[in-house]
């Protein structure tokens, strides 16, 4: 649904236009999607599934300025810790997504007196299940 390009290495133009097709298809495409019998349904509203997905992930990450875990944006490649310690919440209000920061509860924070790399042992994720899984 999305290209690697825009899914994980991130940049505020690419995402904008990706965005914008996204939108396109919600707006001009979905609401005329038809099904016949429940297998064309299901294909239908799996489809409206994606389009959804796919739009939140892009508003998300549009939201998020900085690099953090999977997500990288080539525009803001620092991590921010002092900003961004918090969760992107999406909610919808009167037919419009929208985002709201909230910063991550004080017992799930990382002890910040320990180095970067003790503070953040895993430099991406799933790499403690690669480390385990290694011949």
């Amino acid at each position: 649904m999305i290209p690697n390009d825009i899914l994980f290495v991130k940049e505020q133009g690419r995402l904008e236009a990706a965005l914008t097709a996204v939108e396109f298809l919600r707006d001009e495409v979905l609401p005329d999607l038809k099904a016949e019998d429940t297998h064309g349904l299901r294909l239908v509203q799996e489809t409206r599934n994606m389009v959804l997905n796919a739009e939140m992930r892009l508003r998300a990450s549009l939201y998020r300025t900085e690099s953090r875990g999977n997500h990288f944006r080539e525009d803001y490649p620092a991590r921010d810790d002092g900003e961004w310690l918090a969760w992107v919440k999406i909610r919808e209000e009167n037919g419009r997504m929208v985002l709201e920061k909230v910063p991550i509860p004080e017992d799930c924070r990382p002890d910040p007196s320990l180095p970067y790399e003790k503070r953040y042992p895993l430099r991406y994720p799933g790499e403690l299940e690669f480390m385990r899984n290694r011949p």
